[in-house]
């Protein structure tokens, strides 16, 4: 037994020193917590820590404090205990008038019935629900009152029972003898033996959850468990912790049970058994810590703030601490440091020297045509070589310096070193200078396996026909040069300071991307051909990807370097050697890199100044709007490696990067947005958020009243439209009457020139009848003649006559035309039984018509003259044709016979019939078309007038 506790001490003592070998991360009030005196420590269900002292709480995401006091509702600065429920609400406590949680980062306060000071002496958390009791009341929180519960004094107990928040048993107590514990149930009770040592000393006890009850004495604890009816008892020292330990106390932080006190941290095992033991450095005089479900340790100091190990500092080695280390070199598995005013070491677990030597330690190189490693410090140069380390014995040394060479490498033949003034070629058999070559400031050379390639301040330079010479076909040539290592037997990877670093062949140059602004103060290439840069802003794993190189991951301070202004790197196996200021860093790259990102929230939204701490937001438009958004990154890790993006959907359709995660809009319309949040650390985890912002429209923009105006709009065109029609109608009705007057005076006109020229024509027949002494057939001829005059005056008077009326007014015109040609003339009406004879046309239309048959077409035949006039309906609706044929010589001929006639008379009845149709069909009631067709044949001729009519459905009533 004896020998398992030696072994458990050896053990511990490893820890702790393990454990102050470690980097610890201090904020204080510089940083923004409100007092370095710090009680307690905890992290709540979204990953914030919560930190709580005697000058107010602070809300921390890894970046920012936030702080709340008695300005911000606190009842007391002082808060010295807090409980975390799983609705997220952070109770705090300590004495005071009010009590209550923070909740959305709003305090909420609230008193008792009494308006008595709280004091909370045993603090009882089962899930959501909390109870606090001051040794003789409990009080429970309902309708925002502390409502309270005296306890129950029960006879042969020496202190009342205790309330507990529990489904079976509702109160816990102690005997007078106090050597039992009581729970009590229903109408039962459970006695529970235990030692009074334990009893007797108990300085602080409370539930933890559900079913747990702890009690804390000067030497020993218990835990009361509730759903097994079990009570366990153990003393500090059994548990491998000191006798006289301060400050132990419990906490339930992310669902598991710890245990802290003087410099350690514990997990609650099975039976009240501590597990998982880890020891906190002794001069960090840290009272209380937790880890975080990250696997962070946070320790609490009464004067120096809060201490934070981040997970992956626990799990990196670190060899020389507090040394500066200038340069890491891999030879043969062997790893040498250069340290300053030191010496050069040998890594093997701890630092090993190998030369001690003051001042600059510039390189080690191996020459291996030569078996020889060389060291190159300020003032000397050392050789080893089969074991042997001897000092050479160099020229040109200014004062004890080493001007010789700051480096040496092997190139066709020769070595070559490096100083202030350029480079030296050297006889590698008598380390004498066979030649210099001059450039100022030659800081680093490198070799191909044809090129040598320098470079200084000025850039890139190159040996060529035994002389140094400027490169200058890439604009990368001229950024000053910093470090440069050949990565093959062509190119080599230059460093840069400032500017990056590039790949060339001295002829061409590809730049490594996202390098940019970074100063590489060393470069290693290991055996896979990565190419491993070390800058001042930590260290950049580089492969190639196709024709391009990038950086494929990254390491900074928050992955366990002992700073990010990193002199060297080198990696072995599995393990990446990291040369600082501060030491080495040895990490383990098979290990599994933690993702400290573990949230992104909204700190604010800012509309026209007025703040919302939410995640949505619904407010009405306003002109000239600014939103400003606020978020974080809950980011334990380092919060200067993080990248922000956002994108506010439906304006933007790609991701923005921003240098602060604070974004600004101005004058947002009337919408629906989602701002889609991104936060990516170097690892490239990333996470995301959406906050809705609802841009309302006023009443004038909104889809009601926009319809309404449409509509109103859409009325009022309508109005004018009708209103502008009907205008339009108006003057068309005006101008149509006036036409229409016009046209029937037109009519009227023809009509009249129609009454003397028919009057001429029937005078000639009957002085041709007085010329033959035809007296009875002339007086016969004037009796017709004065009938149809009297008709023709009676239907010229009207301006449309029936179809029947028409047929009547021709008869009686044929047959006076068949008294003058006697029986060569005859004619034949041909009527369509469906015709309506009762349908009017316009008047004294047909009648020219057929005259024009007799006189210009039967007149010069020889032979039997013949008039057939025809009525049919037509196929079409409101339509009938009249057609009127005749077998006379034809028009055509008819015209010919006029043009040679000796009287050269001009009819005008054709022109006169065109006329009146084209003022009918104007009209707007009647379309008349006609056709006049000449017939020829063999034996026949003639004239076929084809006339339609179409009545147009026009109600006149709405003109008048």
């Amino acid at each position: 037994m004896k020998q398992k506790k030696i072994h458990i001490t050896l053990l511990l003592i490893l820890i702790w020193s393990f454990s102050f070998a470690q980097q610890y991360i201090n904020y204080s009030i510089k940083d923004g917590l409100p007092s370095n005196h710090v009680y307690r420590i905890t992290q709540d269900y979204k990953g914030f820590i919560w930190i709580i002292t005697d000058k107010g709480i602070s809300k921390f995401d890894g970046k920012t404090f936030k702080n709340f006091t008695v300005k911000d509702g606190l009842p007391s600065n002082d808060i010295w205990s807090i409980r975390i429920t799983p609705d997220n609400k952070i109770w705090y406590f300590s004495k005071a008038n009010k009590l209550g949680y923070i909740l959305n980062d709003k305090v909420y306060a609230f008193s008792s019935k009494k308006k008595k000071v709280l004091y909370p002496r045993a603090i009882l958390q089962a899930k959501d629900s909390i109870i606090f009791n001051d040794g003789i009341s409990s009080f429970a929180l309902k309708d925002s009152i502390w409502e309270t519960t005296l306890n129950l004094t029960l006879k042969n107990k020496i202190t009342p029972t205790l309330k507990i928040i529990h489904p079976i048993i509702h109160s816990t107590g102690i005997n007078n003898s106090r050597d039992s514990i009581f729970f009590y149930k229903k109408n039962k009770e459970k006695k529970l033996s235990t030692d009074s040592k334990v009893l007797n000393t108990i300085s602080e006890h409370g539930q933890i959850n559900d079913s747990l009850y702890i009690n804390i004495g000067a030497h020993n604890y218990f835990i009361e468990n509730f759903n097994k009816e079990e009570v366990y008892s153990f003393s500090y020292t059994s548990q491998n912790l000191p006798h006289n330990l301060k400050y132990f106390r419990y906490h339930n932080v992310n669902n598991q049970v710890q245990f802290t006190g003087m410099n350690f941290i514990s997990y609650l095992g099975e039976k009240g058994v501590l597990k998982n033991t880890v020891s906190i450095p002794k001069n960090l005089n840290a009272h209380f810590s937790f880890i975080d479900n990250m696997g962070n340790i946070w320790s609490a100091t009464f004067n120096k703030g809060v201490f934070m190990l981040p997970k992956e500092k626990q799990q990196v080695k670190t060899v020389g601490k507090n040394k500066k280390v200038q340069r890491l070199k891999l030879i043969k598995d062997n790893i040498y440091a250069s340290i300053y005013k030191e010496g050069f070491f040998k890594i093997i677990d701890t630092l090993q020297p190998i030369i001690k030597n003051n001042g600059f330690q510039y390189s080690v190189t191996h020459i291996t045509s030569l078996q020889t490693t060389f060291f190159s410090s300020e003032y000397n140069i050392f050789s080893y070589k089969n074991d042997k380390i001897t000092k050479l014995n160099t020229p040109h040394e200014t004062l004890g310096r080493n001007t010789f060479a700051r480096k040496i490498i092997a190139f066709n033949g020769f070595l070559y070193g490096n100083n202030s003034f350029g480079i030296r070629k050297i006889n590698s058999k008598k380390f004498t200078t066979e030649k210099e070559y001059q450039l100022n400031g030659a800081s680093s050379f490198s070799k191909t396996t044809s090129q040598l390639f320098i470079g200084n301040q000025a850039g890139l330079f190159r040996l060529k026909n035994d002389s140094i010479v400027k490169l200058n076909s890439n604009k990368l040539f001229n950024k000053p040069v910093l470090s440069q290592v050949n990565l093959n037997n062509t190119f080599t990877v230059i460093g840069t300071d400032g500017f990056g670093a590039y790949i060339t062949d001295g002829n061409t140059a590809i730049f490594i991307n996202k390098t940019t602004d970074l100063s590489v103060q060393n470069i290693f290439i290991d055996s896979n051909k990565s190419i491993w840069l070390a800058t001042q802003k930590g260290i950049y794993k580089v492969i190639k990807n196709k024709k391009t190189y990038t950086i494929l991951h990254s390491y900074f301070e928050s992955d366990g370097l002992l700073s990010n202004n990193t002199n060297s790197v080198v990696k072995k196996n599995d393990s990446l050697y990291v040369a600082t200021d501060l030491g080495i860093s040895i990490l383990d790259l098979k290990q599994r890199r933690t993702n400290q990102l573990q949230g992104l929230y909204i700190k604010s939204i800012i509309v026209n100044t007025k703040n919302y701490i939410t995640d949505s937001i619904s407010i009405p438009y306003k002109n000239n709007n600014y939103t400003t958004v606020s978020f974080g990154a809950i980011n334990y890790g380092s919060q200067q490696n993080l990248t922000y993006q956002y994108k506010l959907e439906p304006i933007h359709n790609k991701w923005i990067t921003t240098n602060t995660p604070e974004i600004n809009f101005t004058d947002l319309k009337p919408n629906t947005y989602h701002l889609e949040l991104k936060v990516t650390n170097h690892q490239e985890n990333e996470i995301l958020k959406t906050v809705v912002i609802v841009i309302t429209p006023l009443w004038w923009q909104t889809l009601w009243c926009k319809i309404g105006l449409f509509l109103f709009i859409s009325f009022g065109i309508i109005l004018f439209n009708r209103w502008t029609k009907q205008s339009i109608k108006e003057s068309t009705r005006k101008n149509i009457l006036k036409k229409q007057k016009d046209i029937e005076y037109q009519l009227y006109a023809l009509r009249s020139q129609m009454n003397p020229h028919f009057v001429f024509n029937s005078l000639n027949a009957i002085q041709y009848f007085m010329t033959k002494n035809e007296m009875e057939l002339s007086e016969k001829y004037l009796v017709k003649f004065s009938r149809l005059i009297r008709m023709f005056f009676d239907y010229s008077r009207e301006k449309n006559i029936t179809l029947e009326q028409e047929i009547l007014l021709l008869k009686s015109y044929l047959e006076i035309e068949k008294m003058r040609f006697g029986d060569d003339f005859k004619f034949n009406f041909n009527i369509d039984e469906s015709l309506n004879l009762d349908t009017k046309i316009p008047t004294m239309l047909l009648q020219p018509i057929v005259e024009n048959a007799v006189n210009h077409g039967l007149f010069h035949k020889n032979g039997k003259g013949f008039i057939d006039i025809s009525l049919k309906k037509s196929p079409f609706k409101n339509e009938f044709i009249i057609a009127i044929k005749d077998n006379g010589v034809g028009f055509l001929k008819s015209k010919e016979i006029q043009k040679k006639s000796i009287k050269k008379h001009t009819s005008r009845s054709t022109l006169i019939i065109a006329d009146k149709i084209k003022l009918i069909n104007e009209s707007l009631e009647w379309h008349i078309s006609q056709e006049t067709i000449d017939l020829k044949g063999k034996n026949s001729s003639g004239t076929l007038v084809l006339l339609t009519f179409k009545k147009i459905k026009y109600d006149r009533s709405n003109i008048n």
